[in-house]
């Protein structure tokens, strides 16, 4: 497996942990993505032999990566290779170098402007945003500030170019991520499917990108599910679960901290799996 990129949220770490959790398809069956993200999730479900039949993601500038990495592989790895070869060694430089590098990514996405060069603008803006975040504002824009501390000082490399072709790989073998809301996703799930859904945090980070994320809509499109598809989500601890899904089983699991500005206070945090099984299971446990 390969994971060249993350973000706050990420489940790199942590999945080890939610993957013996989460519900397996039934035979013919497969799983469904709706928040890609980082696609560390997806990549640890497939490589436990989860057939993945539909992968999408809110966020544009993700899916319009993605899908350049998939498509046109060699076209957007050329590009990200002349963006690691200019890539300042020095921190006044990597901060001057994020700044016209988000203008110009911010400028090609207004123009609607979607190539490998444009790919490769966003994941080095990415690379290189304050905590790996690259957050958009109510206009789509970029605007997260350059994330080189001097605590820190200079990044040394702007990413693993093996990673990211490895990732580039897997990519090519999945279906193409969806730029779509997760309703859409889930929608495509038929019986004896799995949807694994790993959302923006309740209270933390559902105001990262555009006009931010409703989660009491996301809790009435899950109940919506059908009875004969499992599933399966993370999130933050929250009161609000057992309420929201009193059926479902919550397990309790940690994450380490991975957003404070002093990386001595990136402690791990507690974390909740919430798991409803396919109603034909649920009949067969019951004695």
């Amino acid at each position: 497996m390969h994971f060249p990129l993350t973000m706050p949220g990420s489940k790199r770490r942590t999945f080890p942990q939610i993957l013996p959790h989460v519900p397996v398809p039934d035979l013919g069956g497969g799983t469904l993505i709706p928040f890609f993200g980082t696609g560390a999730d997806a990549q640890y479900l497939h490589n436990e032999g989860h057939k993945l039949v539909r992968c999408g993601d809110g966020n544009p500038h993700l899916c319009k990566l993605y899908n350049q990495l998939r498509a046109a592989t060699a076209a957007t790895m050329a590009a990200v290779t002349r963006l690691v070869a200019v890539f300042p060694r020095d921190l006044d430089g990597q901060r001057a170098w994020y700044i016209d590098t988000r203008a110009q990514y911010n400028a090609a996405h207004v123009a609607g402007i979607d190539t490998p060069d444009s790919a490769a603008l966003f994941l080095a803006v990415w690379r290189t945003a304050f905590n790996g975040l690259a957050r958009a504002n109510a206009r789509g824009l970029i605007n997260s500030p350059a994330g080189m501390a001097a605590s820190n000082g200079p990044k040394k490399s702007l990413v693993d170019l093996k990673a990211l072709s490895g990732f580039a790989e897997w990519l090519a073998a999945i279906p193409p991520v969806e730029c779509a809301d997760y309703v859409k996703v889930l929608h495509g799930a038929v019986p004896g499917d799995t949807v694994y859904l790993d959302p923006p945090y309740v209270g933390t980070f559902d105001g990262y990108f555009g006009k931010g994320f409703d989660t009491d809509r996301l809790v009435q499109d899950v109940r919506a599910i059908p009875g004969d598809v499992a599933w399966a989500l993370s999130n933050a601890v929250s009161p609000r679960w057992a309420s929201d899904f009193p059926d479902a089983t919550q397990i309790m699991i940690r994450r380490a901290g991975t957003v404070s500005c002093k990386a001595s206070t990136r402690d791990s945090v507690p974390e909740v799996l919430i798991v409803q099984r396919r109603s034909s299971e649920t009949r067969e446990e019951t004695p």
